[in-house]
């Protein structure tokens, strides 16, 4: 029992000490560091769009967004979410290259393969 009782605690002081060191390095750094947001990069472009020519549903939310090769616009309604090319057409999903080159410009991080993720 006295040995179980040693590494019991040696084993709990461990995840303490540890516990301890890891909120004084987030205490001293900038949460901006810690979220990676220096490891963002940021995109500036102007363009004016004409939104009186598109026939859209209506719409709790619009985005514009962009993709590697356009923008795309993000209507979010009461039940669904809708992506539309600046013409008014239908955006077809991101291909699997078109997401791995959106990682690629965006971060500092270099991606090894991309999944397609359908909502339930």
């Amino acid at each position: 029992v006295r040995k179980f009782h040693k590494y019991l605690s040696l084993a709990i002081s461990i995840q303490l000490l540890l516990w301890t060191i890891s909120g004084i390095y987030f205490s001293f750094n900038k949460i901006e560091q810690i979220r990676g947001e220096h490891l963002r990069s940021t995109d500036s472009y102007v363009t004016e769009l004409d939104f009186s020519t598109l026939t859209l549903p209506k719409a709790e939310s619009v985005e514009v967004l962009s993709r590697p090769s356009r923008l795309i616009i993000k209507i979010k309604t009461n039940t669904t979410e809708e992506f539309f090319n600046i013409d008014g057409s239908k955006a077809a999903p991101l291909t699997k290259d078109e997401a791995m080159s959106i990682v690629q410009k965006k971060t500092l991080l270099n991606p090894l393969k991309a999944e397609k993720i359908s909502n339930p």
